[in-house]
């Protein structure tokens, strides 16, 4: 899948979403592993900003509310794409 596809894909999901029908998209991939897939993808985004900040500056985060917003703007468009081509069994 190429860069500017897999970002369309993101663009069509809700991502962090726990319903499969929120993976639902134009390329006809099944739902459940596009799921799979961006689960991992959210998870890898969240060991980012720990890695950036902190494990201390996580927990003020968390205790602020405001982790899941941090988390949210590591999503682009790069850091999708390293994930995709890092990650062994490519899925799509």
């Amino acid at each position: 899948m190429s860069e500017k596809d897999l970002w369309k894909l993101r663009q069509e999901i809700v991502l962090n979403s726990l319903f499969t029908n929120d993976y639902e998209n134009s390329f006809g991939i099944d739902a459940r592993k596009v799921q799979d897939f961006m689960d991992g993808y959210f998870e890898e985004l969240c060991c980012l900003l720990q890695e950036e900040i902190g494990e201390e500056k996580v927990n003020e985060l968390v205790k602020k509310n405001k982790y899941y917003e941090e988390v949210f703007k590591l999503d682009t468009k790069e850091n999708l794409y390293n994930y995709y081509y890092g990650i062994e069994d490519n899925i799509f």
